[in-house]
C-alpha cells in the first residue's frame, strides 16, 4: 500500500503523500515536535524541492538550524529562480530568529552566488516585517547588479546570465570562460540525480550557452565544451547533438555520438543512420557493432563516393558481429557509382545487384 511504499522509496514522492496525507504536518503543529518531520526529511536528502515546502512549518516551530539548511539548499541549487516570494514570507518571518541573523544569513548566500533576478524580487516583496530593520537595510544595498558570486559555479552563471550575444549573433568570448570555470569547478557529468545542489546550477549553464551559441563556430565550441560531462539527461544530450550537427562538421557529429554510446544514455541502433564522410579514417561506432542494425548502418554507409577506408572494413566489421550471410564483403575494385547509387559488378553471370 502507499504507505509501505513511501516508508521504502520516500524520495520518489512529492510534498503531499510524504507529509500531507500521511498527517505529519498536521501531527507536528500540534505536538509542536518537529521529530517526525526531520527523520523523513533526513530520508529525502536529495529532493531539494520536498524540502522547501517543509519551510513553512518548519519556520512556524522555530527551527532556525533546519530553516537556515532548507533555504541555503535552495537557493544554491537554483540561484537564478529560487521561490524569493516564500522566502520571505517563512523564512524572514520566522521569529525564532533576529533581523540581523537573517539579514546576516542571507547576505552570506547572496555573497556566494552574485546577484540574480531572484534577489531583486526578494528585495522588492511587499510584506516584510523587517524591512525597516537597519539590517535588513544593509542587505538591500547589498543586492545590486555589480555584486559578484564568490562561488565558481554560482558566482559564474550570475554573471553569465547577464550576457547577450554580440554583433551578427556572436557569442560573447566571456561566456566562454564562465562556462569553463563553472565546468571545471563543477567536474563531473550532468544531470546528476547525486549531486541535487550543483547539477541543476550547470543545466543552467548548459541552458545560457546553448542560447548564446547560434554560429557555426560557437556551435563548435559549445561541442567540445560539454562533450566532456555527458550524463543521463535526454534534453541536454539533444542539445549536443544539435549543436554537432549545426557545426557544419560530421566529425563532430560522430564524436558526439561516440561519447554519448561510451556513457550509456543512447541505444547504438539510435545511431545507425549516421553517415560516415569519405576518406574518414575512423571507425567510431565499431565496439557497437553487434548491436547496430547492420543493414540501415551499411546503406548509410555504403554509397560513398571513396568508400575504400571506411565501407570495405565497415561491411567486413558488420559481417563479423552480425554473422550475416547477406553482407558478404566484395573486393573494393568492383564497386562503382551509378547516378547517386552504389552497384556491384556481377561476378557470376548474374544481373547488377
Amino acid at each position: 500500500n502507499q504507505a509501505q511504499m513511501i516508508a521504502t522509496y520516500p524520495r520518489l514522492f512529492d510534498y503531499r503523500p510524504l507529509f500531507w496525507d500521511s498527517k505529519i504536518s498536521e501531527n507536528v503543529r500540534k505536538t509542536r515536535d518537529l521529530t517526525p518531520m526531520r527523520q523523513r526529511i533526513d530520508k529525502i536528502s536529495d529532493r531539494i524541492d520536498v524540502k522547501w515546502q517543509c519551510l513553512a512549518v518548519v519556520c512556524e516551530l522555530g527551527d532556525a538550524n533546519l530553516a537556515k539548511k532548507i533555504v541555503e539548499e535552495a537557493v544554491m541549487s537554483r540561484p537564478l529562480d529560487f521561490d524569493a516570494d516564500n522566502l520571505v514570507r517563512y523564512f524572514v518571518s520566522c521569529e525564532a530568529m533576529t533581523p540581523a541573523d537573517k539579514a546576516g544569513f542571507l547576505k552570506g548566500l547572496l555573497a556566494k552566488t552574485g546577484y540574480t533576478p531572484a534577489w531583486k524580487k526578494v528585495v522588492d516583496f511587499g510584506v516584510n516585517p523587517i524591512k525597516d530593520d537597519p539590517a535588513w537595510k544593509s542587505f538591500v544595498e547589498s543586492v545590486k547588479p555589480e555584486a559578484k558570486g564568490s562561488d565558481p559555479m554560482r558566482g559564474s552563471l550570475a554573471a553569465l546570465w547577464q550576457l547577450k550575444s554580440g554583433a551578427n549573433n556572436v557569442c560573447p568570448p566571456e561566456a566562454f570562460t564562465l562556462a569553463e570555470t563553472a565546468l571545471k569547478a563543477y567536474n563531473g557529468a550532468f544531470p546528476d540525480q547525486k549531486r541535487p545542489k550543483d547539477s541543476p546550477v550547470i543545466e543552467k549553464v548548459c541552458d545560457k550557452m546553448n542560447e548564446l551559441c547560434k554560429n557555426k563556430e560557437d556551435h563548435e565550441r559549445y561541442v567540445k565544451m560539454f562533450i566532456r560531462h555527458i550524463g543521463d539527461g535526454g534534453n541536454y544530450v539533444s542539445l549536443l547533438m544539435n549543436h554537432a550537427r549545426d557545426s557544419q562538421n560530421i566529425t563532430n557529429s560522430l564524436a558526439v555520438a561516440a561519447a554519448i554510446l561510451k556513457a550509456g544514455v543512447r541505444k547504438p541502433e539510435d545511431f545507425a543512420g549516421y553517415q560516415v564522410p569519405p576518406g574518414f579514417q575512423g571507425a567510431i561506432l565499431a565496439p557497437y557493432y553487434k548491436e547496430l542494425p547492420a543493414c540501415e548502418h551499411q546503406r548509410a554507409n555504403g554509397q560513398q563516393v571513396a568508400p575504400r577506408h571506411h565501407g570495405a572494413r565497415t561491411q567486413r566489421a558488420l559481417q563479423r558481429a552480425s554473422r550475416r550471410t547477406d553482407l558478404v564483403p566484395q573486393p573494393q575494385r568492383h564497386h562503382r557509382h551509378h547516378g547517386g547509387t552504389l552497384r556491384q559488378r556481377p561476378t557470376d553471370g548474374a544481373a547488377p545487384a
